[in-house]
């Protein structure tokens, strides 16, 4: 894949992100298993994150250079926290992610329809005209500096082999 095509699916990718996070829809993200990269972005971008126990969570790409998801995750666990977890390119567990307040709740695959049934009931609760003004009010509007650091870390020249070094580990 050329470097122009890998460039373009992570802007698709950060567009996919803002998409989700931007959303008029109350979105709830479930994770289980190991959840990498984009797949933890895709999580972060939801208003509720439901974690399955033994879930681990891990975002690898300022290890070769890329710079997707970073002010999402920041925003939720706070600016320290996730510079610890981006420098050490750290995975985490449920756990530390509840405790982070990455998660908000960790629960067995069996619990999730109920909690579905939950966000549907708080999603209810908010006028549709309230619900907006409340994500106009919290929305940091960083869509455009997401995109342009992205642009910027994924544009650097050797992208595609800074990915197959890091691959290669």
């Amino acid at each position: 894949q050329g470097e122009g095509e890998l460039l373009l699916r992570f802007v698709r990718i950060e567009t996919l992100l803002q998409s989700i996070a931007r959303s008029p829809c109350f979105t709830v993200g479930f994770a289980h298993g190991r959840n990498f990269g984009a797949g933890v972005d895709i999580l972060a971008a939801c208003r509720w994150r439901i974690a399955a126990p033994g879930s681990t969570f891990r975002m690898p790409g300022l290890a070769f250079g890329l710079v997707l998801g970073t002010r999402r995750f920041a925003a939720i666990v706070g600016r320290e926290r996730a510079r610890e977890v981006l420098e050490g390119l750290a995975t985490f567990d449920a756990e530390r992610a509840r405790e982070m307040g990455f998660v908000r709740r960790i629960a067995p695959g069996e619990e999730w329809p109920a909690i579905r049934d939950e966000a549907i009931a708080t999603a209810r609760t908010l006028p549709e005209a309230s619900r907006a003004a409340l994500d106009r009010a919290l929305d940091p509007a960083t869509a455009d500096a997401d995109l342009a650091d992205l642009v910027r870390s994924a544009a650097a020249p050797g992208l595609t082999e800074r990915i197959r070094a890091y691959l290669a580990r």
